[in-house]
């Protein structure tokens, strides 16, 4: 595995910049754990779209991908962030067509969930957890703020942080993508 050192520090300050609900400890642990690092991933065997078995998205074939992790609590409240998660969404295919998105849900009711994602209008296919395997295999810490990732094409984390009502966070998610697909990027890697 190889990461950009100049751009994990740029993420690790932005991290401490914008994480305003976080600890100091929590984003030190998060900077320390996730950044310049490879996801285990989930089976994308597991896709859903309203219960029936769907084919892979094309998200994974993006050069970016948004790996957006919902546990219980946040499918419970789908009414209150699903609405925020499909303005990024729309938002985001004019704009950054190369970031595709990646939902991960772990609940006790995913029919509620379904219905939380039709009320948003979100017609896109959700990876059912039904073992919370992806969290527990990446040690997600419990604070939801770090539940969502930026991907680079080889899976790498480029970010770390919920962007959903944090403005100042996507703004971090556009620099990061902007640095990261500079063309002399590459040539400032160090091994990791």
């Amino acid at each position: 595995m190889s990461f950009n050192l100049t751009l994990c520090e740029y993420a690790a300050y932005a991290m401490y910049y914008v994480h305003k609900d976080a600890t100091i400890d929590e984003i030190a642990f998060v900077i320390r754990r996730y950044l310049g690092r490879d996801l285990i991933l989930p089976d994308r065997s597991q896709y859903r779209l309203f219960g029936k078995s769907v084919p892979t998205p094309e998200a994974w074939e993006k050069p970016y991908k948004l790996m957006i992790y919902l546990g219980p609590e946040q499918c419970a409240n789908g009414q209150e962030i699903f609405p925020e998660w499909k303005h990024l969404m729309d938002e985001c295919k004019m704009l950054y067509p190369n970031l595709g998105f990646v939902f991960i849900a772990h609940t006790h009711d995913y029919k509620k969930l379904e219905s939380h994602l039709s009320y948003a209008h979100i017609f896109h296919p959700v990876i059912y957890d039904r073992h919370n395997a992806y969290r527990l295999d990446n040690r997600f810490p419990d604070n939801h703020a770090f539940h969502v990732c930026l991907l680079d094409e080889t899976n790498t984390i480029l970010f770390v942080g919920s962007p959903v009502k944090n403005p100042q966070m996507w703004e971090e998610y556009v620099n990061v993508m902007k640095y990261h697909s500079l063309p002399d990027c590459n040539s400032r890697t160090e091994a990791g």
